[in-house]
């Protein structure tokens, strides 16, 4: 189709996918000259480098300590609680 050609237009064209479809797994296809591929669920990380340090290894954060974060951020929520005179 002309219209496809036109980059103005392109961008208003979008895929169209029973969520049905997913459950077999990832789903490739072309829209418009463009390869895609859909998959449903979760996506696993194996690993993710940033500035060349291992930020992600298998799906975890390194050093990361989840009971830490959790008792900085109530302790954070308490003292803004008391700077604005609220009763927790």
């Amino acid at each position: 189709m002309l219209v496809t050609k036109q980059p103005v237009l392109r961008r208003f064209w979008y895929a169209l996918l029973p969520m049905t479809a997913l459950d077999a797994g990832p789903q490739p296809f072309t829209l418009l000259g463009e390869a895609l591929v859909v998959g449903g669920g979760r996506p696993t990380l194996r690993a993710l480098l940033v500035g060349g340090r291992l930020t992600v290894h298998d799906d975890q954060l390194p050093d990361f300590d989840l009971a830490e974060l959790g008792a900085q951020a109530r302790d954070a929520v308490r003292r803004l609680q008391q700077a604005a005179g609220v009763r927790s």
